[in-house]
């Protein structure tokens, strides 16, 4: 998802996230690069954690965690094959979930659970796996367009 600037139809950037404060609010500030313009996104609680849980980072270039360059964790994973989560298809087996990863969709909101776990098991089954991990669901995120 990306912020336009209105009068410029420029992408807008992320130019300052600040951390979740004690109630679980946490504040973006998105800024046009051609003009200026900035606006900013309050996020609730619930939101908070959610994107928390999905893993996705909030915040400047400078600021954001993980590889730099496009695709680099999915190339970095296909240089070593990982025969333990992948196989011809799956047979059509539902996949399985590795402890770390129910315990990170167990962080989402209760309401989005069922709705986060599908989403993952169908990208898990679209591409042959048969075990969701953390780095899977990180894989899908990216992906899915989520972060």
């Amino acid at each position: 998802m990306k912020f336009l600037c209105i009068p410029c139809d420029e992408p807008m950037r992320v130019t300052e996230a600040t951390v979740p404060d004690e109630a679980g609010s946490r504040t973006v500030v998105f800024r046009c690069p051609r003009c200026g313009y900035a606006a900013a996104m309050l996020t609730n609680p619930a939101e908070t954690q959610l994107v928390h849980a999905l893993g996705v980072r909030l915040g400047p270039p400078g600021e954001e965690a993980g590889p730099a360059e496009p695709l680099a964790h999915l190339r970095s994973n296909l240089v070593e094959a990982r025969a333990e989560a992948v196989t011809s298809g799956n047979n059509g087996a539902e996949p399985e979930w590795t402890p770390a990863a129910l315990e990170r969709l167990r962080a989402a909101p209760r309401f989005v659970q069922q709705m986060i776990r599908k989403a993952y098991e169908d990208y898990a089954r679209q591409r042959g796996l048969r075990l969701i991990t953390p780095e899977v669901m990180d894989e899908a995120r990216r992906a899915l367009g989520m972060g």
